[in-house]
């Protein structure tokens, strides 16, 4: 266990710290082998975009996949989307 949270720091490390809380976030989730990239935005397109910059950007997930021989298997890949309600009933 302690040598997967060694060798996925660096994967775990993808997502940046929110500035503003009120406008995004972005987070890593993971348990040894398993890891989830979940981003909080105000519409889809936006949450659409920063996970794909989360994969694709230079230092980013397909860079660590790439640098520790541990390829993703992208169909397993799963998005998931969520809206929030701001409606009261």
């Amino acid at each position: 266990m302690i040598l997967y949270i060694i060798y996925n720091t660096d994967l775990v490390e993808v997502a940046k710290p929110c500035k503003d809380r009120s406008t995004l976030e972005e987070l890593t989730l993971a348990f040894v082998d398993d890891t989830a990239f979940v981003v909080i935005a105000r519409d889809f397109h936006t949450t659409h975009h920063i996970l794909k910059n989360m994969l694709e950007c230079p230092g980013e997930g397909f860079n660590w996949s790439h640098a520790h021989n541990s390829r993703f298997k992208t169909n397993k890949f799963a998005l998931m989307e969520f809206l929030m309600n701001r409606i009261k009933e």
